[in-house]
């Protein structure tokens, strides 16, 4: 089963359900948590995690979020990372991050390196983009995709199956609807 943060405040329930609409169309079962409800073992019983999106901004309140996310450093499990937890994970990992212009549309995303986590996805994509903060690549990442507004679209660690995408995947049709189900791949073979 995954593990969902749900970091999208609970005024905001305009975007609320969408990644939990396309998970459970998809077949894929989980349990979502609340970034308020998040300790350091939350994990412990799942095999894999997503981290969604969110309107926080980091740069302002890095230092009041980074700290529920430092089990990420010792997880075991695949996990990813969508927009907000794309940059939690860079963060985590030594990444820098700033503020900038606001992206919010369908962009072609070019996939860089090959990858399960984009079997079956074109090299040149559309996915939909909704940040204005921007992260590094941290130490020793693999850079897998980049797009003209944004260079580090999608990464992953060194060694583990943990990813950071600054796409919205459960917005961006069929395409966002295979790299999900790649993610799931990952997941079950560790249970």
């Amino acid at each position: 089963m995954l593990l969902l943060i749900d970091c999208v405040p609970k005024d905001n329930e305009k975007d609320k359900e969408t990644i939990s609409k396309v998970l459970t169309e998809l077949n894929m079962p989980f349990e979502k948590i609340s970034l308020s409800e998040l300790k350091q073992n939350s994990w412990k019983k799942h095999n894999g995690i997503i981290i969604s999106g969110s309107p926080l901004l980091l740069t302002k309140e890095k230092e009041k979020l980074l700290p529920k996310f430092l089990f990420l450093k010792n997880i075991t499990i695949p996990a990813l990372g969508i927009c907000f937890g794309h940059q939690i994970v860079g963060l985590i990992n030594g990444a820098i991050i700033t503020n900038g212009k606001l992206i919010k549309k369908k962009e072609q995303i070019t996939i860089l390196a090959k990858d399960p986590l984009f079997q079956n996805i074109q090299k040149e994509v559309m996915f939909d983009e909704n940040h204005e903060e921007y992260i590094t690549i941290p130490r020793n990442f693999l850079h897998l995709a980049r797009s003209e507004s944004y260079e580090i679209e999608a990464m992953k660690h060194p060694t583990k199956n943990v990813y950071g995408i600054g796409f919205h995947p459960e917005r961006s049709g069929e395409q966002g609807k295979t790299l999900l189900k790649n993610f799931y791949k990952m997941c079950k073979t560790k249970l």
